[in-house]
């Protein structure tokens, strides 16, 4: 578990990325940071994707559930 405490300190063993994209594109850059991008095969990393809404989790979940069964 990592834990950031109140003064926004990150623990020292998270990588923080901040990518910017553009309205219409953000679920298909995300969708390919996820596959080409960010290893999880043999990892022990582990990515959180922050959405603003609980509609957006939802969908996001959705989308990647499909594109899971696609592949």
């Amino acid at each position: 578990m990592v834990r950031l405490d109140s003064e926004s300190k990150l623990a020292d063993n998270i990588d923080l990325e901040f990518i910017y994209a553009r309205p219409d594109e953000k679920y298909s850059v995300l969708v390919y940071l996820l596959r080409n991008v960010i290893e999880f095969e043999d990892s022990e990393e582990q990515t959180i994707v922050f959405v603003a809404t609980k509609y957006h989790v939802e969908y996001l979940s959705k989308l990647l559930t499909e594109l899971e069964k696609a592949y």
